[in-house]
């Protein structure tokens, strides 16, 4: 029987603005957990990744990013950033909010010790990509109730009206 001397985690990871921009961050972090005894990892808000105004009025976030990325105690979850977020007013935050969020609030960032935990949120439906969006948008009411029923009545028209 051969016995391998694996060396205690003794290293000290820091992972800055790195996480959103690569194809898999899921095991970018199992790597970062393996080799780290403790660390930290900062990447842009979800606020920010779905703000139009980050770089240009008609594109939320950066042009670059591929993740919309959700840090929540010692969990890290990431959804992938999908590209019609930026036409539709329901997925995304308009101007006037990103210039209105405060600086400290464009990041959020994570001390671990130990471990952490990692996740992708696997969305299978063009459904379940409009509620996660949506609901992402909705939570922090940039848009005025008014817009909100106008879009229901408009809805409400078109159902109607493919029914006659």
């Amino acid at each position: 029987m051969t016995r391998y001397n694996i060396p205690e985690r003794k290293s000290c990871v820091i992972c800055s603005h790195t996480l959103e921009d690569i194809r898999d961050p899921i095991w970018v972090c199992s790597e970062i957990d393996r080799i780290g005894k403790r660390g930290y990892i900062e990447v842009p808000s979800a606020e920010s990744e779905i703000s139009l105004g980050v770089e240009s009025k008609r594109y939320a976030g950066r042009y670059h990013h591929r993740w919309v990325i959700d840090i929540l105690e010692n969990d890290v979850a990431f959804t992938q950033k999908q590209h019609h977020i930026h036409s539709y007013w329901k997925y995304h935050l308009p101007v006037k909010f990103f210039r209105n969020l405060p600086h400290e609030k464009h990041v959020q960032y994570l001390f671990w010790e130990n471990r952490f935990s990692f996740r992708e949120n696997i969305l299978l439906s063009s459904e379940a990509v409009d509620q996660f969006y949506t609901d992402k948008v909705a939570l922090l009411k940039p848009y005025s109730s008014a817009r909100y029923t106008l879009e229901a009545l408009k809805t409400l028209l078109k159902q109607l009206f493919r029914k006659v």
